[in-house]
Order: C-alpha cells, then sequence, then structure tokens
C-alpha cells in the first residue's frame, strides 16, 4: 500500500539531488487513494496519480501555470513516455520507489551497504513508521544492514530493544498492539522479519508469532511453559499425547522439542526479569486454562508455574505429613524434604510466604519428632538449655501451625503433627516445672541466672567498657519470639556478640510468678528495690550496680507511654536525644508483645521488626548512636492454643488460694517468690490450662516459654567491644537438615579445648574448641593457583579461616548444604552468607567452571570435590 510519507520521503530523497527540480514522476504498483496535495518541506505539491501519458502531459502544463511543484505517479515507464515529457521530470526518468534511496534519506547517509539495496519493503516500512525527530544520522556515512533492523524493531514492531533475544521476543508478544503490528506487515515483510529475529533469537520466534497470528489468541508465555511442560523428561505417555494438541495454538505448526525447550528457557528468564511473579498472573492463570484444555490440569504439578500444579504441590506434602504422622520413621523425612524443595522450588510459593513458612515449620517438627530423645536432662540448668537450644525452635514452629491452612487436608495434616508434638512438649514442661520448683525450694538455681542479675553482671560491665549500653526489655518476650525475630535484627546490621568465643544468646530465669509487676521490677531495680513501692524509673536510676555513672551519664530509663509524643508520630524526640547523649545506660521497655497477649483476636503475627515498628527506630537510633544493645524480657508467654478454663483467685496463670495444686499444677514456695503470695503459690505446668478468658496468650505459669528469658549482646560491627566477636545463633540441625545416612564423613582432628572467660562478665563465660584442620584443605591452600585466585578476588575474598570451615563444612555432607546450615556450621550470621558465597565463587570458579554453586530456588550450596581437585591439581598431591 502506498503512503504519502512514502511519497514525501521518495521525493525529499530526489531534491537533495535535484534541488531546482519542480516536477517528480514516480512508478509505483499501488493505487494512489490519497489527497490531491501533499505537503513536502513546508511547500504543497499537487499529486496526480495516472497510467495516461496524455493525462501526464496535461498534469505537467498545469503545474507550469500554477507555479505549483507536482509529483506524478504512474505504472508507466520511462520507454513509455515521450522524451520530451522525461526532459522535464526531476533525474530525466520516472523514479522507482528505491529501498537504497529511501533509506539513505531516511538515515542522512552518504551509502547503504550492498545487503539493503533491494530492501523496499524495510524501506518503506521505517518511512511509515520515522519519529517525529527522525531518525538520527548514522555515524561515518554508511548505513549497514544492523542498524536498519534495529530501527525496524524499535519503530515498526514496538521492540525495547535493537536485537532482541527471545526473551524480548516473549516480552514483546504481551503488548496488546503486538498482534495488530505483526497483522499490519505485508507478507513480504513479515517473512523477511521473521527470519531475522529467528537468526538473533532463535528458532522459537517462529512459534511467537504463530501463536500471535492465530484466533483465538492464547498468551504466547503460557504456550511457552506447556510446551516445556509436554517435552519433560520422563513425561508419562498423557502428557506425550498433548503435543499434538498443540498444533492448533500455533497455527498448524507443530513444535519441535528443541524450539519448545527454547521457548521453555526464555519464559523462565521472562519471569525472572519481573520484580514480582504476581506481574505475570494474568499469563500463569492463562498458563492454568490451557493445561485444563491440554487435558493436563492434573499434571500441573510438574510445572514450577502453575497456580493449579502449586496446590497440588502442597497437596503432595499433606499426604506425606499425613503418612509420616500415623509412622514417624526418619526414613521417611527425605521424601518429605524432596516435597518440600519443591514446593519451595515453585515460583508462586514465595508470593504467599506466610503459608510456605508453615509447611516448612511443619516439616521441620517432623524430623524433631523422628529424632526426638527421651528427657534425660538433670537440673534446672539442663532442662533449660535444652529449651533454649531446642525447644524454643519446636514452640516456633509450632505456633506458625496453629492458624492451619486453606486446604483442608494440609490443615489436617498440621492438626495431627501439633498433637504429637504438643504431648512430647507437654512431658518436658512438666520435667522442667519441676526442676524450677526444685531449685526455687532450696533456693539453688543450678547456675543459672536469674533477671535480678542482668544489670550488675552484664549491663554494668558492659557500659563500664564501652561508655554507651541501650538496654531493651521487651515485655513479654519468650524465646520463641525471640529466635523469630533476631533475624530481622541482624538486617540493620547488628550481630549477635560473645564475650570470648562464647554464644551470645544466654538466658535467665523471670521472677516468680512471671508477671510483669514482679519480675520487671526483680529486672530493673534488683530484689531488694522491687519489694519497695517507687516507681521502675526511680528503682532503674538507683540501681547499685549503676551508682558508677552520674551526671551526664546517669542511666536513664523509658516506659511505655515515654516512646511516642502527642501530635508526633515515630519514636520521641526525649528518646532519640537520650540515645545520643553521654548517659551510660539508656534503659527502654517496649509492650508490643504483651500488649498482643491481651487481645483475644485470632490473628498470627509474624515476629518481624517490621510488626513493631518502635523497636526497628530504637535499634537503628542505637547504631547511629553506636551503642550497643543489651536485649531481654521480663518473662516470656504462652500462645493460646485450644485452652481449657479453670476459675481461680489470682492472675492468668497463677493462683494463691488454699485450693490444693491439681494434676497440671504444682505449688511453689522459696525466696524468689514475689512477696505479695507471701512465699507461696500455684501455678500450671501444662500451657493448656488458664484461670482466665481467652486471649491470645498468657503468663504466670511455670512452663520454660513463660519462665526463660532471653539475654543478648547486640551490636554493628564497627564499634565492638573489645574481647567481644560476633557469633551465629545456632540452631538444632533438625532445623536445617534431614539426617543424611549415607554422607561422607571426613574425620575431624580437633585439638583439646582450652577455658576462656572474659572478665567481669560471669554470664558469658565458656570453653574456646580450636579450629578443625584438613589435609586436604591444607593442600588447596598451598596450591600457586588458590593464592592467586585468592589475591585476584580482592577485598570480596573470604578470610583463609572461614573458607576452611565453608568447604569442611560441605565436604561433611557429600558437598551440599542448606545455606542457613552452612551459616551455623561456618559461624556466621545467615544474611551474611551472600557474600561470603560471591567472594568464595569468586575464588573457587576458576574460569567459571562450578566448583561452588548455589541453587537459590531450595536454597542450597553444593561444592564439587571432584572438579575442585581436577581445577587445582589436587590429584596427585
Amino acid at each position: 500500500m502506498l503512503t504519502a510519507k512514502q511519497i514525501r520521503a521518495q521525493v525529499e530523497a530526489l531534491l537533495e539531488r535535484a534541488p531546482d527540480a519542480r516536477a517528480f514522476a514516480l512508478n509505483v504498483s499501488s493505487a494512489w487513494t490519497g489527497p490531491g496535495e501533499l505537503a513536502i518541506r513546508e511547500r504543497p505539491f499537487r499529486i496526480v496519480a495516472s497510467d495516461s501519458e496524455l493525462a501526464l502531459r496535461e498534469a505537467l502544463v498545469s503545474a507550469d501555470a500554477s507555479g505549483v511543484p507536482v509529483v506524478l505517479l504512474t505504472k508507466l515507464s520511462d520507454g513509455q513516455l515521450g522524451e520530451d515529457l522525461c526532459a522535464r521530470l526531476a533525474r530525466r526518468r520516472v523514479n522507482p520507489l528505491s529501498g537504497s534511496e529511501l533509506l539513505r534519506h531516511l538515515f542522512q547517509a552518504k551509502d547503504v551497504e550492498p545487503r539493503l539495496r533491494n530492501q523496499l519493503w524495510l524501506a518503506k516500512a521505517l518511512v511509515d513508521a520515522q519519529p517525529a525527530g527522525g531518525y538520527p544520522p548514522v555515524p561515518g556515512g554508511r548505513l549497514d544492514e544492523e542498524t536498519a533492523l534495529e530501527s525496524f524493531l524499535r519503530h515498526v514492531m514496538g521492540f525495547t530493544a535493537g536485537r532482541p533475544d527471545l526473551t524480548d521476543v516473549l516480552e514483546w508478544s504481551r503488548h496488546e498492539d503486538a498482534p495488530r503490528r505483526l497483522a499490519a506487515l505485508p507478507p513480504e515483510a513479515s517473512r523477511r522479519f521473521e527470519e531475522w529475529a529467528s537468526r538473533s533469537a532463535g528458532g522459537g520466534v517462529g512459534l511467537v508469532l504463530a501463536s500471535l497470528r492465530t484466533e483465538p489468541r492464547t498468551s504466547a508465555i503460557a504456550l511457552a511453559l506447556a510446551g516445556g511442560l509436554v517435552f519433560q523428561k520422563e513425561a508419562g505417555h498423557e502428557v506425550v499425547a498433548a503435543r499434538g494438541r498443540l498444533e492448533r495454538y500455533f497455527g498448524g505448526r507443530t513444535p519441535e522439542e528443541t524450539e519448545a525447550t527454547q521457548l521453555e528457557s526464555a519464559a523462565l528468564r521472562f519471569l525472572d526479569r519481573l520484580p514480582n511473579p504476581e506481574s505475570a498472573r494474568p499469563e500463569l492463570e492463562a498458563f492454568d486454562q490451557l493445561l485444563k484444555a491440554l487435558r493436563l490440569d492434573a499434571h500441573a504439578i510438574r510445572s514450577d508455574c502453575s497456580p493449579i500444579g502449586l496446590e497440588q504441590r502442597y497437596g503432595a506434602l499433606a499426604t506425606r505429613l499425613q503418612s509420616f504422622t500415623l509412622r514417624p520413621e526418619p526414613g521417611a523425612l527425605g521424601a518429605l524434604d524432596k516435597d518440600l524443595v519443591r514446593l519451595r522450588s515453585h515460583r508462586l510459593a514465595g508470593l504467599a510466604g506466610d503459608r510456605r513458612t508453615r509447611a516448612e515449620m511443619a516439616v521441620r517438627l517432623c524430623r524433631w519428632l523422628a529424632a526426638a530423645v527421651p528427657e534425660n536432662s538433670v537440673g534446672l540448668a539442663s532442662h533449660a538449655a535444652r529449651y533454649r537450644e531446642e525447644g524454643a525452635f519446636v514452640d516456633w514452629a509450632r505456633h506458625a501451625l496453629f492458624h492451619g491452612d486453606q486446604l483442608v487436608e494440609l490443615s489436617k495434616a498440621y492438626g495431627e503433627i501439633l498433637r504429637a508434638v504438643l504431648a512430647v512438649r507437654e512431658s518436658q514442661n512438666a520435667a522442667f516445672a519441676r526442676a524450677l520448683v526444685e531449685a526455687t525450694r532450696s533456693g539453688v538455681s543450678d547456675g543459672l541466672a536469674s533477671v535480678e542479675e542482668i544489670v550488675p553482671a552484664l549491663v554494668a560491665p558492659l557500659a563500664t567498657l564501652t561508655k554507651r549500653v541501650l538496654f531493651l526489655v521487651v515485655d513479654g518476650l519468650s524465646l520463641p519470639v525471640f529466635q523469630e525475630l533476631t533475624g530481622s535484627m541482624e538486617s540493620l546490621g547488628f550481630s549477635p556478640l560473645a564475650a570470648g568465643s562464647a554464644y551470645a544468646g544466654r538466658v535467665a530465669l523471670a521472677g516468680l510468678p512471671t508477671i510483669t509487676d514482679w519480675s520487671r521490677r526483680l529486672l530493673l531495680g534488683g530484689r531488694e528495690a522491687a519489694s519497695g513501692s517507687q516507681g521502675e524509673k526511680t528503682i532503674f536510676g538507683d540501681h547499685p550496680a549503676l551508682a558508677g555513672f552520674a551526671g551526664p551519664k546517669a542511666p536513664k530509663l523509658f516506659l511505655k507511654g515515654d516512646l511516642t509524643q502527642t501530635g508526633d508520630v515515630g519514636l520521641s524526640e526525649p528518646v532519640r536525644e537520650a540515645l545520643h547523649s553521654p548517659s551510660a545506660v539508656v534503659g527502654v521497655v517496649i509492650n508490643a508483645v504483651d500488649d498482643h497477649l491481651l487481645k483475644g483476636d485470632q490473628l498470627h503475627i509474624p515476629w518481624t521488626l517490621d510488626r513493631i515498628p518502635l523497636l526497628h527506630q530504637l535499634l537503628t537510633t542505637a547504631g547511629q548512636a553506636e551503642r550497643v544493645v543489651v536485649l531481654t524480657a521480663d518473662h516470656g508467654h504462652v500462645v493460646e492454643n485450644d485452652s481449657r478454663t479453670e476459675k481461680h483467685a489470682g492472675g492468668d496463670r497463677y493462683r494463691h488460694d488454699e485450693a490444693p495444686a491439681g494434676e497440671s499444677e504444682l505449688e511453689v514456695r522459696g525466696g524468689r517468690v514475689a512477696p505479695f503470695a507471701k512465699g507461696r503459690f500455684i501455678a500450671p505446668w501444662s500451657e493448656q490450662l488458664v484461670y482466665t478468658s481467652k486471649k491470645n496468650g498468657y503468663h504466670g505459669g511455670l512452663t520454660p516459654q513463660e519462665v526463660l528469658v532471653p539475654v543478648m549482646v547486640l551490636a554493628q560491627e564497627h564499634f565492638m567491644p573489645d574481647g567481644w566477636r560476633i557469633l551465629a545463633d545456632p540452631v538444632p540441625s533438625w532445623w536445617l537438615e534431614s539426617p543424611d545416612p549415607g554422607r561422607r564423613s571426613s574425620p575431624l582432628k580437633v585439638e583439646a579445648p582450652q577455658p576462656a572467660a572474659v572478665h567481669g562478665l560471669p554470664l558469658f563465660a565458656v570453653p574456646v574448641t580450636r579450629k578443625p584442620v584438613e589435609d586436604w584443605v591444607d593442600a588447596l591452600f598451598a596450591t600457586d593457583l588458590f593464592r592467586r585466585q585468592h589475591q585476584l578476588a580482592g577485598r570480596v575474598a573470604p578470610a583463609s579461616e572461614v573458607v576452611r570451615r565453608t568447604l569442611l563444612a560441605l565436604d561433611d555432607r557429600s558437598g551440599a548444604l542448606l545455606v542457613g546450615a552452612l551459616a551455623g556450621k561456618v559461624g556466621l550470621p545467615e544474611f551474611r552468607m551472600a557474600g561470603l558465597l560471591t567472594g568464595l565463587r569468586r575464588v573457587l570458579n576458576v574460569e567459571g567452571y562450578p566448583v561452588l554453586t548455589v541453587d537459590e530456588a531450595s536454597a542450597t550450596v553444593r561444592l564439587n570435590r571432584e572438579l575442585l581437585d581436577t581445577q587445582f591439581d589436587l590429584v596427585k598431591r
């Protein structure tokens, strides 16, 4: 079809060679249906279309008379016109529409590449799509094919990339005008476009374009994902049979396996480009509809992209969990882990992160049930250590399951797991409570610290050492919530610290009964002050252990009402000023956890800094002020879960009436009992007994959830106190992975432990264990290649000792570990692992060979020992 833009461009090109010409003849094959006059270079030109020599002569006479230039459009050639007529035309001839001339003119080129000289289709398309400012002049004056084709793709077809790959083609196919642009191309242009794009992006381009020409249209991305599914290896006959049914979506064209595989890979790369998989929801839902049309919806579980498949993966996990609860054997854990990895690898699993977390927690609890050993703790400290190291993680995991899942089968499976876990945990609760009652009666806590010791034994010595401490008390913070919360604290750059090599996550005993009015006074003022009548700010400011800090350095305490300011938002200015002041100890009490317990709603709150904005702001300000943080609580809590109520006088979970202790209760007597209880009270060891109306949670009882409070020292790396170091928060092995009975086990050479303590900090004195040594790692370090690679990696290269621990941990687990598990074994916080692994790959992956890899979908780190030995020539050593 002849267009005004084509006429205008051809005449302008002729004017460049014949600027004084006033008559132009163009040889055209298409009929002209446009106006009789066009503006060319801001001048009017008369347009006359005729195949009659006489009519053309009349047009020239009329042009001479009017003084208006004329453009003659005709099918006649030079030989069919008289010489006298041709002599009056620009260039003395009838000029054909010339691709070369048009392209030269469009790009202000002196010459065009020979391959472009017969590409009239390309020139016409570029003329019609010419942007308002024109095309940029070509450097050097010569127009090459790549420049012209890239302009065609951008301006005619609407691509954002001038040389697209198959992923770009798929992304382009999503645009509403892509089918229209494609349909508007003349047949030759359409064929040439497909040929060139296929050379650039691969054979899958033809399938995408065929899908855009087929009615009714189906998303090319959905078709790409379906094509990948039907060509999967080990696909069943039903899946293979669906290959033929794809033809109708590609205009009768049968996809080849290579094309389908390339197309699926491109679709997955497109999904990777998106900031959120939700952006591709229309395509993924179209994919599901396509699977139904292909009669493959029952096989959607094989896809990492199908929303139906995600539900099927949850369903498969539910079936496996239910089987495990019937026969909780360690051998079944491998299949559970595979189901979990498959669930995690689904691209939509992360959109409902809480739901995926519940599935992960359920599998963790199965690992724990399979590995659970009978209660053999002796003494209160032993029970407390077991709860801190294991039980708190169990409670964190099971609390996540309390609200079930939208899939009925999965909710039932969670219920069965929770019942099995509760039976074990209640037994542990009873044993802990009996040890607590005995320790309280005898006055011997078996070396376990009490909340009243935290300020004199930890806060005051740290304030003396660092000059600036934030003493942060989170009211009601239990160890399970503490474990959940610490990860997001580390995201602010705060790391858990220990003196020497001690783990910083110590615990202390709350006051008895475990209620705020008594235990927080013990924490802030000590035993003697807690029994008095003065307020919390007074007893904290007068604490004997803080008496050495006076004047500007005097301690300050801020309670709930002080943290915000009327008419303002966020952390109050007095608190911010105090954190930046010379005060040696600034105490702050946050009530977010305890306040949540008072409510009767059915909300499940993931405990992160985002859910406690004031805590987030406090930590941020403390970091700016270079304060070390001591984080603790006055008591913990138990979470409401189908509890039973008995009416008694007292609190939620304690009473001091005359009724004897029942089956789920114990009587507590001793010196640490609050004075108002007159040396005696009764409280439940079972977490399922309460004395008041239903709430989100309760405290006052004898479970480790209520009695044990966390004690953690946090600091940013650049202002760590002398003698302290960053340590990872250890987690139990079942939290991270299932036991692998077939793993290769490398014997580690470990020197005998040597005792170490930090003077003045008795809560944190523990033994030091020497580093393991392995001959093959030493051999690796001794190679010239390793030393050169380590040097080339520069600042991102990990320290040699960190490399050693990483390699030994991976080798000990047959070359594969979850990122979280590796963090625990290396001794780094998990948020630091990304940087470590980036640096380590830079060192080990010589010339790009995958010695060390990270599977993002399953969060698994893999070490290829054979390739490492080959790359670093360790085989001969």
